[in-house]
């Protein structure tokens, strides 16, 4: 069995970091191929798609809880994870045949979705049992439904005639957020915010004003072959703005990450109660983190024998 061990230590102001920046030292017996973070409010969550591999660690020691692997408990499994979201009782997976399963956080027992399911580009749940996740089509047709954890289709969401509706089938960071009773959409194409109640009712949309936002404003032709489509695609991705990540600071604020044509990178707070941005702040070393959970944020730094996950506190 393998194993991941993180030495946690606080960093005093002797080696040049605040009170409020921490680092974690992963001691590795190996480099993981393809690591993604996942945050909690008591664990880290390392997972591995390529190994494949998810190790769940305390969140205040550093200690090692346990690896989650749902071969251990269902022999034969295709453990192929893409995604996951972590619920009350069990860790939800979207993953490559069978397309999404619950398993247990002590590893003990494995639910797999219907057959007929097929895995969301982006979901969030809004309550233990039930999730929201945005599908995109070739041909334009989006949508964005309800499942519950069986993975029958509850709600079919109003979605509007979104910009720039082909290219969205070939990215896939679409970001689906919960505050109070409502949903909230934004797809990285686009600077608009939906905002839908939980029977998928379409209820408005407001224009983020991010500064510098040069928004897309020409179609791809999905009639061309393959290979010109993908070139207009990454044309487009690196000549406009776009939003690499979105996260959920509390429950009124919204933190955009957002990425312009001359690969500037800027921090955007979004106040979803009186829908305005509160913040505006660039990224002056190029480094996004890895991970945003509340006001803290995790980058991964590599080395040639481990990683070390650097937490510092952000100020909005």
């Amino acid at each position: 069995m393998k194993y991941l061990v993180i030495v946690f230590y606080l960093i005093i102001s002797t080696v040049g970091l605040s009170a409020q920046e921490r680092s974690i030292e992963l001691d590795l017996d190996y480099l993981l191929s393809n690591f993604v973070l996942y945050v909690t409010e008591d664990h880290f969550i390392a997972l591995d798609r390529q190994i494949p591999a998810c190790y769940i660690f305390s969140k205040e020691t550093g200690e090692f809880i346990k690896e989650i692997n749902p071969m251990d408990t269902f022999p034969g499994f295709n453990w192929q994870p893409i995604q996951l979201e972590v619920l009350r009782d069990d860790i939800f997976f979207t993953n490559s045949a069978p397309w999404a399963f619950l398993i247990s956080k002590n590893n003990d027992s494995v639910r797999v979705f219907d057959k007929s399911f097929l895995p969301p580009s982006g979901f969030k749940f809004i309550t233990d049992s039930t999730f929201v996740g945005f599908y995109t089509e070739k041909n334009g047709s989006h949508s964005l439904k309800t499942y519950n954890t069986k993975g029958e289709m509850l709600i079919d969401f109003e979605v509007p005639d979104l910009n720039a509706k082909n290219m969205l089938y070939r990215v896939s960071n679409f970001y689906i957020h919960q505050f109070e009773d409502k949903i909230y959409f934004i797809n990285p194409l686009d600077n608009v915010l939906y905002k839908y109640s939980q029977n998928g009712e379409l209820l408005g949309s407001v224009v983020i004003h991010i500064p510098s936002f040069n928004k897309i404003t020409r179609d791809i032709n999905p009639s061309k072959n393959p290979h010109q489509v993908i070139g207009e695609v990454v044309k487009s991705l690196r000549t406009n703005s776009t939003i690499q990540s979105s996260y959920k600071l509390d429950e009124s604020h919204l933190l955009l990450i957002v990425k312009h044509k001359n690969n500037a990178t800027e921090l955007v707070v979004f106040n979803t109660k009186d829908e305005r941005i509160t913040k505006v702040e660039e990224i002056l070393d190029g480094k996004t983190p890895w991970y945003v959970f509340k006001n803290k944020f995790y980058y991964v730094y590599p080395s040639e024998e481990n990683y070390t996950i650097h937490e510092k506190v952000f100020h909005y």
